[in-house]
């Protein structure tokens, strides 16, 4: 494909009798004058016509002249076709290079124009005055229609020719010369152009010390270069064009071209060790056509025999051949002279991970490398800087792609409007705006990064542990009745039932899509958002389907403005490769089963807050009709005074012979007669917004372009993560009258007053003051306090949340800063532990009954039979929070709770379609931004470099994954300064473990044997000393301290009749509070002879979100 410049004329001729005057000065043919054999071989160029009758975008074409020699006064096609106005117009291939017989000559006048104006005796580029390229610029503009790149790149050109030329005449006219002044006095004829004094400060300049150890170095550089191609100007991509029309329907791949760059015109190559390199290349891609029998396939280690790749892994490299070559030498080179434990690149890796694991910045790591280049011996090849290591890595990495967009986010610079450089809707330039409103061409305005998610799912198949991993849906036992994974949700049987022949192929992806914006400055002064879209395959096990690893980054949009309902434009080539993933990508190998099969791939659903929510799903999501699932039938009233909309009526869900259907004062003032309403299909969503009925949709949503979209039950997930931290804030804001989040006021109650409920909570005015009476809802003063000291208390096991403690504020007794996973906590178990003594025991009791719900629908493990008892009581628990809270409390938030055990039913537990996961990975992206004007371009270039180390990381034995954490196994660390090890037995600590299972057993076995049991010097000191600490981090009962001298350390008391009860610490000062404890369990006295230290056996489980404790079994030490 050649993309062809638009073209752009300045003048217009007179008439058409001048065209035809200029074509014959220029000695143009006229085809019917050549035989069909010279058309066939002549070269012709589109111009730009410049003539005054023509069109301002006509073309002509005519024939070249032959060349006449080099130089400006060689070249008198140019300057004739700039008398005539007539400019040729560069073409370009699809990879944006500049071909044909136009950009070879605008190559070549670019060199005249380098070589004559721009000094000798200037060493840099950028020391050029601006006048001079100014001039350069000119003069090609004058002369040719540039197109892409523009001035920008004429004049990178313009700088290589320039060291070129002096490069040739310190190569060609000087050093051969060094003892022949004479030869030096004068410029070389060939060059008579350069003057006098400045061709003897060139002479002088190149005959200096300082020149000459410059030019030993690079030598020494290029003697370094093992592997050198033989093309010439057409470079690697003239010959991909050369291959493609020689052998059409051919893939040219990486070693193909790395090959046939070295080869002669004979097709040899002649140097040998050049040759034997590509005999090593050739053998390994021809291994994945002699599949072996023993492993599934031929692997060839070219790193170290620590990273195996096999063939399949070469059609991921960069694209660039001088990258893949230097892969490919570097991965023969060790790290040292004499190393054989690592290679440059299993080193490098290896430091990289550390890197991405422990999130050093760049500056951190050049100095690392720096120091670890020191202390290596001489020789070695670690790099030294960050850059240098990044440009090693991203050889391995996958590519990504910078499409150009509106700054109005009308269109993408793709498909038709590649070539374009003003948008076809709004008319704003593509390029963007400098100083003075000049227009900066070449510079787009917005740009979007997108990573093609296809060749990423080809190199998920290429490990043979991730490519077992993504069948495990298939091999896994399932149970009747209980849902722990999408694949037991009606909505992956659906996929199964209505395609067939997608479902029986289990290698086939089934994907789910988030999007959010963030701030990648990490201020909050800043309103900078940044848009990326992940996805994440639910094929994989659930302990790895939701890390980093495996949530792939596709899109990342440039901000600094949110998207909202134009995301659909920037989603398109994501689009595009879904519908490619639906039809099958052919030739994908799978490493596991050492085969290639067609892969498909369909997008289950979206996942985003509700906002996000309603811009993918082109729905309106604030107003009379806000609920997406309710639609038309949103349970809406708008408060007068409070001047928004609630959302009450939930009495609709209840049975038809609910009691509370006929209450009225309680509630809205009304009965309640109406039906549930039945959530819209996408069969149905789909024909509404084609018919033009967008009362509740905004447009069609682009999603819809997916074959199968429309008869997904569930196309985008709601968050609970989101709609949890709402209902928390919403509780706690107006518990503790938190300003701006408190849902009581003067307007709530001046609203109960006009729907005629509740009428003895209406406003009370007096002369100086207007009085709230209490609801069932207020705290007094002293009940605030109780519920700030509370939380203020709690002490929870380490890595359960965050400090509770810090969150609150004693003085104001209020809550402040909660994050989305401290709502989480609060609303699973803390919550109803801290209003257990406050409120109304009505209010109290639908609080808890709403914790209690989002506890239940959290869980790791669904049992379908209890979801319609589930979705009963919320429906129940909402129409008392109704019956209790004032109408305002009731936002859409609150409302979307009643459909939450619909979307479970539907789709499977709720930790897959929560915001958690992607919220953790935005916060990685975030961090990935070291310079703050381009944070877009260091999100993208980290993302594609730590991509190469994950896939380097799968062929090394001994380094983990940065993606996939490690699982934190709970443990007694060392003990404290001046602490000992206690153990029961003198052996050492991993012989020591002895578990006791039963409680019946310690009852009828530990009093016989109490008495035997061996005691150490260290055991009575422990108990009766208070000057002794106890370990950090030490396990009581299986939840994990960290004890403070003086605080309350349990221990555990055995009496002769076996009960266990738990004291405080011996170094406590309360006697007198150990003594009650003894007497209730009818212990006269405290026998430190007869005290253990019990370790409860744990097991530290995740469930919703937070580990849980199973302290069912005890370990004595």
């Amino acid at each position: 494909m050649v993309l062809s410049v638009k073209m752009v004329s300045q003048h217009q001729t007179k008439d058409s009798g001048s065209k035809k005057n200029g074509d014959k000065e220029l000695g143009m043919v006229a085809p019917q004058d050549k035989s069909s054999k010279e058309m066939k071989s002549s070269k012709k160029m589109k111009f730009a016509s410049s003539s005054a009758e023509t069109e301002p975008t006509s073309q002509t074409t005519i024939s070249d002249d032959s060349k006449t020699g080099r130089g400006m006064s060689t070249m008198p096609r140019v300057v004739k076709r700039k008398l005539q106005k007539l400019r040729p117009i560069v073409e370009y291939n699809k990879r944006g290079k500049g071909i044909g017989q136009a950009h070879s000559e605008m190559q070549s006048y670019i060199g005249v124009l380098a070589r004559s104006r721009v000094p000798l005796v200037d060493k840099k580029w950028s020391q050029i005055p601006k006048d001079i390229k100014e001039q350069i610029w000119e003069a090609v503009d004058m002369a040719f229609v540039v197109g892409q790149g523009g001035k920008n790149s004429v004049l990178a050109s313009a700088a290589k020719k320039w060291k070129d030329f002096k490069s040739t005449l310190t190569r060609h006219y000087i050093l051969p010369y060094t003892n022949d002044k004479e030869k030096l006095s004068q410029p070389p004829e060939t060059y008579k152009f350069i003057e006098k004094a400045q061709w003897d400060a060139f002479v002088a300049s190149r005959l200096s010390k300082d020149f000459e150890s410059v030019h030993s170095q690079h030598a020494q550089i290029r003697e370094k270069l093992e592997y050198n191609h033989r093309l010439s100007r057409k470079g690697y991509a003239g010959l991909e064009d050369e291959l493609e029309e020689t052998m059409p329907g051919v893939e040219i791949d990486r070693s193909t071209l790395w090959k046939r760059a070295r080869q002669d015109k004979h097709g040899n190559i002649p140097d040998p060790k050049v040759a034997e390199k590509a005999k090593l290349i050739e053998a390994t891609t021809n291994a994945s056509r002699n599949v072996e029998e023993d492993d599934g396939h031929s692997r060839y280690s070219f790193v170290s025999e620590e990273i195996d790749m096999d063939d399949n892994d070469f059609g991921d490299f960069s694209s660039d051949p001088y990258e893949f070559t230097n892969v490919i030498g570097d991965g023969d080179q060790p790290v040292y002279p004499g190393c054989r434990k690592y290679t440059k690149l299993s080193a490098l890796v290896k430091l990289y991970n550390l890197k991405a694991k422990h999130g050093m910045s760049d500056v951190c790591f050049t100095e690392l490398l720096t120091l670890q280049g020191d202390l290596l011996p001489e020789g070695n090849t670690i790099p030294t800087s960050m850059y240098e290591a990044k440009k090693t890595l991203c050889a391995l990495g996958l590519s990504y792609e910078k499409m150009h967009a509106c700054p109005n986010d009308c269109i993408l610079y793709r498909k038709e409007y590649e070539d374009s450089t003003n948008c076809p809707t709004c008319g704003i330039s593509r390029w963007k705006e400098g100083k003075d409103s000049i227009l900066k061409a070449g510079v787009p305005a917005k740009v979007v990064w997108y990573f093609p998610p296809i060749p990423r799912f080809k190199r998920m198949f290429q490990s043979h542990e991730t490519a077992k991993s993504l069948t495990w849906h298939a091999a896994r036992k399932s149970i009747d009745g209980q849902m722990s994974h999408p694949a037991d949700s009606p909505s992956w049987k659906l996929l199964d039932d209505k395609w067939p022949e997608f479902g029986n192929e289990p290698r086939n992806l089934r994907l789910a899509l988030s999007s959010d914006g963030f701030n990648p400055h990490s201020s909050l002064s800043s309103i900078y958002s940044c848009w990326p879209v992940i996805l994440v395959t639910y094929n994989l096990p659930p302990w790895l389907c939701m890390k980093r690893k495996f949530m792939m980054l596709t899109l990342l949009i440039f901000g600094p403005k949110q998207l909202g309902n134009d995301i659909d434009v920037y989603l398109e080539p994501l689009i595009d490769d879904l519908k490619s993933l639906w039809v099958g990508i052919r030739g994908v190998y799978d490493a596991h089963n050492g085969e290639y099969f067609t892969l498909r791939a369909a997008l289950m659903w979206t996942i985003n807050d509700f906002p996000a929510y309603g811009n993918l799903s082109s729905c309106v999501v604030k107003g009379y009709k806000a609920c997406p699932i309710c639609g038309d039938d949103t349970p809406s009233h708008r408060l007068k005074n409070g001047h928004k909309i609630c959302y009450i009526g939930h009495r609709k869900w209840l049975p038809i012979n609910h009691p509370y259907r006929r209450q009225r004062a309680a509630f809205n003032g009304k009965p309640e007669y109406g039906i549930p309403p039945e959530p819209l299909t996408g069969e149905e969503v789909l024909h509404m917004v084609e018919n033009g009925d967008r009362v509740c949709w905004k447009k069609k949503s682009i999603f819809f372009d997916l074959e199968y979209w429309k008869y997904l039950p569930v196309r985008h997930a709601l968050d609970v993560m989101h709609i949890e931290k709402n209902v928390c804030d919403s509780i706690i804001g107006t518990l503790l009258e938190i300003p701006g989040k408190n849902k009581d006021g003067i307007a709530a109650r001046l609203d109960l007053l006009n729907m005629g409920v509740k009428t003895d909570l209406q406003p009370e005015y007096g002369e100086r003051r207007t009085r709230l009476p209490p609801g069932p809802w207020n705290l007094s003063r002293a009940e605030k306090r109780e519920v700030c000291n509370s939380f203020y208390g709690m002490k929870v096991p380490k890595g359960y949340s965050s400090n509770i403690k810090n969150l609150v504020s004693l003085q104001d007794s209020k809550l402040l800063g909660l994050k989305s996973h401290d709502c989480h906590t609060l609303m699973q178990q803390l919550l109803p532990v801290a209003i257990r003594s406050v409120l109304e025991k009505p209010a109290r009791y639908a609080i808890t009954r709403l914790c209690f719900f989002f506890n239940a629908i959290c869980a790791k493990t669904v049992d379908v039979s209890k979801l319609d008892k589930l979705e009963e009581d919320v429906v129940v628990t909402l129409c008392l929070l109704e019956k209790y809270f004032p109408p305002s409390f009731f936002d859409i938030m609150v409302h979307l709770v009643v459909h939450l055990v619909r979307e479970v039913r539907l789709c499977g537990p709720v930790y897959f379609r929560w915001m958690y996961p992607f919220e953790r990975y935005m916060k990685v992206l975030k961090g990935y931004v070291q310079n703050r004007t381009h944070p877009e371009g260091c999100i993208a270039e980290r993302y594609i470099a730590e991509e190469a180390v994950e896939f380097c990381t799968q062929h090394l034995s001994d380094v983990s994954t940065v993606g996939v954490p490690s699982s934190q196994k709970m443990g007694v660390s060392k003990p404290l300064s001046g602490c000992t090890d206690v153990y029961v037995t003198p052996r050492t600590g991993s012989a020591v473990a002895r578990y006791c299972p039963l409680w019946a057993w310690l009852h009828s076995h530990q009093p016989a044997r109490f008495c035997s049991w061996e005691l150490t010097e260290q055991l009575p000191r422990v108990v009766t000393h208070p000057g002794i600490a106890l370990a950090s981090n030490s396990l009581n009962f299986g939840v994990p301290t960290n004890p403070k001298p003086g605080s309350d350390v349990l221990v555990g008391t055995l009496a002769p009749h076996g009960r266990v009860a738990l004291i405080p610490n011996c170094h406590t000062p309360d006697r007198l509070r150990r003594s009650r404890i003894l007497s209730a369990l009818g212990l006269a006295t405290f026998s430190p002879a007869r005290t253990v230290l019990f370790l409860g056996a744990h097991e530290a489980t995740s469930q919703g979100g937070h580990p849980s404790w199973d302290c069912s079994s005890l370990q004595l030490a």
